[in-house]
């Protein structure tokens, strides 16, 4: 997982104070570097729990937005944080496992020690 420096908020206020080189962070992609021309604040970590290791960035388009990112900011956002030859996925849970805390928020996921399934090539 990349962490783009450039685009680091080192201090948007407790728990998400961070410095350049943290594994973690807030990070504000200003509208006019964005695809949609909408300003992306994106929350990214590494970390580890159950012993399985997950990248994760949550992606929205600010606290007040009711709309969320499009197919191509998400594209933008994965290929600022992993390697265009990294695979990162958006899950749909089932019913039962759902949590939707922040409505125009979407996640991306990545394990970097696993190979993830992945559907034919000509599906995707």
């Amino acid at each position: 997982m990349k962490f783009p420096e450039e685009f680091r908020w080192a201090d948007p206020g407790p728990p998400y104070n961070t410095k350049t080189g943290d594994p973690f962070g807030m990070f504000l992609i200003p509208a006019h570097k964005a695809p949609g021309r909408r300003l992306l604040r994106v929350v990214a970590c590494r970390g580890e729990e159950d012993n399985q290791f997950w990248d994760h960035c949550s992606v929205s388009l600010g606290p007040t937005s009711k709309t969320p990112p499009t197919w191509d900011e998400m594209c933008f956002v994965k290929n600022l944080f992993w390697e265009e030859t990294e695979w990162a996925v958006q899950y749909h849970p089932a019913k039962s496992s759902y949590v939707n805390l922040h409505k125009s928020t979407l996640h991306l996921w990545h394990n970097p020690r696993i190979e993830f399934p992945k559907p034919p090539q000509e599906c995707v």
